[in-house]
């Protein structure tokens, strides 16, 4: 059970960071150039991370294998 969960961890892990790469580009701007980061770029990101938070949590949860093996990342 334990080895479910990490691996729908792991792909939920996964799938969060190709999300948040896609806007990486903007913090090493900010630091290289003080740049200012665009606040939806940063509430998108923050709300992937909660989403990725909150998911991880309901997998943790789960109690069975059919469980894990059924519980949907999207």
């Amino acid at each position: 059970l334990e080895e479910l969960k990490e691996n729908k961890i792991n792909l939920l892990k996964s799938a969060t960071n190709r999300y948040l790469s896609d806007t990486d580009w903007y913090y090493i701007r900010k630091l290289q150039r003080d740049v200012d980061v665009p606040s939806e770029i940063e509430t998108e990101r923050n709300n992937l991370i909660s989403r990725y938070n909150t998911k991880k949590e309901e997998i943790n949860a789960l109690t069975s294998k059919p469980e894990v093996v059924n519980y949907e990342l999207e």
